[in-house]
């Protein structure tokens, strides 16, 4: 259940009570410490599972399945458009309008070659762009000496949401986070930056996993460093 608050965003919300959570096929895949960033997605419809009942945790995101997260995560409404922005992106695909909504809102570019490559694996730099953009946080620009990726990287640590086990000194840009690193991170920033409660219940009705903490636990389904316009 989402409560919208006039905090000067439009999509800002405090989940009080989440309910009845999926358990996965691969649940006992899914590392401790974020079985509860892909509950409380998964239930909230930011997230689905796979066809077959599995959430593939240890499973790379691609550039078309982030854009979907993102639009859901901050209740983004699908931006119309008459011609498709990418080659890569035809209308009839079923990312299309999720890339097309990211790109209007100025979440994403594509590449200098008029491609948004949908699915390429997503990398650590370009996720730190997509959501500070796509949270309206605000980052400081980048000095000459660094890279383009740099001032979302900062905003990030900023509010405490790197990737999982990484810190300014350590953030690796290019790498590929799987789904479970992906969904700890964004649940986390929609933590801190005051979106969900920390408090945030979720319940599973169907069967109950716990970590060794006592902690519920479930879960769900879904560039290049150089790139010189900074854009995903």
């Amino acid at each position: 259940m989402k409560k919208l608050l006039g905090l000067g965003l439009s999509f800002l919300w405090v989940i009080t009570v989440q309910a009845k959570s999926t358990v996965f096929t691969d649940q006992s895949d899914i590392p401790i410490w974020a079985g509860k960033a892909i509950s409380v997605l998964q239930n909230d419809y930011v997230i689905e599972g796979n066809a077959d009942g599995s959430f593939s945790p240890l499973e790379t995101i691609n550039r078309a399945e982030f854009c979907k997260i993102l639009v859901r995560a901050t209740e983004t409404t699908i931006v119309p458009t008459v011609e498709p922005s990418f080659e890569d992106v035809p209308a009839e695909a079923w990312f299309y309008d999720f890339v097309e909504t990211a790109k209007e809102k100025g979440w994403v570019k594509g590449y200098e070659d008029g491609l948004f490559y949908p699915e390429k694996p997503i990398n650590q730099a370009e996720i730190a762009k997509i959501l500070v953009k796509a949270f309206e946080l605000d980052s400081a620009k980048t000095s000459p000496n660094e890279s383009w990726f740099d001032r979302y990287v900062r905003a990030l640590d900023y509010r405490n949401s790197l990737p999982h086990g990484a810190s300014y000194e350590t953030f690796d840009g290019s790498l590929k986070p799987n789904r479970s690193v992906v969904m700890e991170q964004v649940y986390r920033l929609m933590v801190n930056i005051g979106i969900y409660q920390e408090d945030t219940i979720v319940e599973d009705d169907a069967q109950e996993i716990e970590d060794a903490e006592g902690t519920p636990k479930t879960s769900d389904k879904a560039v290049s460093l150089n790139d010189p316009s900074e854009a995903p």
